[in-house]
């Protein structure tokens, strides 16, 4: 793992975190509009900025993310892998920490100008695993990274204006600087564990240290759906198909008793 002489920009941008500008959704930016899915807490299907909206279901990565991001406080790998294990929310306890991968050779291979598994501009996804929460900044929302990609320059400008959390869509709470991935890139006494930074899209190795925690389960909770338990509802837009469906059935028996 390298870093080069950029570590004082870092620095900066580190220290400059707790001053992130205020963000909010921004149509037409990123993918959200159209691969989001709200639920309420029964599983429900609801629009994007209902007040009921607990869950967003990703369909470009079939996942579901709790709306909430307020953090839920910062711990090491080891406790916040085991809180989200032990997670249950709306009737589920399969809960996990967001999967990232470790592409190449063993441990992060850092990038400013992208294409690796660790660093800015991150390759997405490798060996049939994504990086789920550089896949949430970058394509979801639509953000950039502090740096160019091919590049690697530093892009200046203002953070949260020109880049960085620009779009938070319709998800709720501040946004934590940092969020434990599941990698664990190396174990033992001194393990080195992935974390997703929101401030600037960095997905760093993080050691043992301290970083917030963000759980994620696959699969849908849409109540009646494969993966969801309830008697079932459709979503918004099939719900007129389906009254026309019942009406014109009715129709039909009226037609057949006479």
């Amino acid at each position: 793992m390298r870093f080069g002489s950029r570590q004082l920009i870092g620095g900066v941008l580190a220290a400059a975190a707790a001053m992130t500008a205020s963000a909010a959704p921004v149509s037409g930016q990123g993918t959200w509009e159209s691969t989001l899915k709200a639920r309420d807490i029964d599983g429900h299907a609801v629009a994007l900025n209902d007040a009921s909206a607990v869950f967003f279901y990703d369909t470009a990565l079939n996942i579901t993310w709790a709306r909430n991001m307020e953090p839920n406080g910062a711990a090491n790998w080891a406790i916040s892998n085991q809180w989200a294990a032990d997670l249950v929310l709306g009737g589920y306890s399969d809960w996990r920490l967001p999967h990232a991968f470790d592409s190449g050779a063993a441990g992060c291979d850092y990038s400013y100008a992208g294409g690796t598994d660790c660093g800015y501009n991150v390759a997405l996804q490798s060996g049939g695993v994504t990086n789920e929460l550089a896949h949430l900044f970058y394509v979801t929302l639509g953000n950039l990274a502090a740096y160019a990609p091919g590049t690697g320059f530093y892009r200046g400008g203002t953070q949260g204006v020109a880049w960085g959390l620009v779009n938070t869509a319709y998800f709720l709470g501040n946004f934590a600087d940092g969020y434990w991935t599941d990698l664990l890139v190396q174990a033992g006494p001194s393990p080195d564990a992935v974390f997703f930074r929101f401030f600037d899209g960095e997905t760093h190795p993080g050691g043992n240290g301290i970083q917030d925690m963000l759980a994620v389960r696959d699969g849908d909770v849409l109540a009646g759906g494969s993966t969801g338990p309830g008697n079932g509802a459709p979503e918004p837009g099939s719900l007129v198909l389906s009254l026309a469906a019942l009406s014109g059935l009715g129709a039909l028996v009226r037609r057949r008793r006479r």
